[in-house]
């Protein structure tokens, strides 16, 4: 697609799909969230892989979590989550492999649709409420935290909802390094923490 509209990028940045996505959309220079059209409508953009299979690479993370405010927050309808996903809406921009990284190590990544989504309120009320109020009780009891050898690594462990907690989202890390750290109300310091998507509930968003 990139040929076929004459849009040179370079490939080797983290950043080349945003401005692939930019450049297609006739604007330069600017963060997708950051148009003004969108940013006016609350829409936010998220990019996704698609392997072969039509599953997601991996997981979706969202921004990081202040958890000194998540365990301040008394109502669900008044909490940081629920407006995110009660408010926002996502456009999906889906790009697909059509080989798997095994069969060739140099594959193409081709454009194959955008799709405008909000989070349907039974998940919302449900599945994403019962993990709120999960993380708070784990909050109010102590994260309890642990350090563990994985081959020759030391990783850290904790007992947040994980992805298995109800098949839609869960907690886990995102942070620049294992010393990127969050210093929770109890004296505790926890590697930083994003909200994430399941991989298999974005696919069924986008088999939808």
């Amino acid at each position: 697609l990139s040929k076929e509209l004459n849009i040179n990028i370079n490939k080797s940045s983290k950043s080349y799909i945003p401005q692939f996505i930019s450049t297609m959309l006739g604007i330069r220079g600017t963060k997708l969230n950051d148009i003004e059209e969108f940013a006016k409508a609350d829409i936010k953009f998220k990019t996704i892989r698609i392997e072969p299979n039509g599953k997601p690479q991996e997981s979706m993370s969202f921004e990081k979590i202040d958890f000194n405010e998540w365990q301040k927050e008394i109502k669900w309808e008044d909490s940081f989550l629920y407006n995110r996903f009660n408010k926002s809406k996502i456009l999906f921009i889906v790009l697909e492999y059509k080989e798997s990284k095994k069969s060739n190590p140099n594959r193409l990544l081709y454009f194959k649709k955008v799709k405008l989504w909000n989070m349907p309120s039974t998940i919302l009320d449900n599945e994403v409420k019962n993990l709120w109020l999960e993380t708070k009780k784990i909050l109010e009891e102590g994260v309890k935290i642990e350090q563990c050898m994985w081959g020759s690594k030391v990783i850290e462990r904790n007992n947040l909802p994980k992805s298995a907690f109800n098949g839609v989202a869960h907690i886990r890390p995102k942070a620049r390094d294992g010393q990127d750290k969050y210093l929770l109300n109890d004296g505790q310091k926890i590697t930083k923490q994003c909200f994430w998507l399941n991989s298999s509930y974005v696919a069924e968003i986008l088999n939808d």
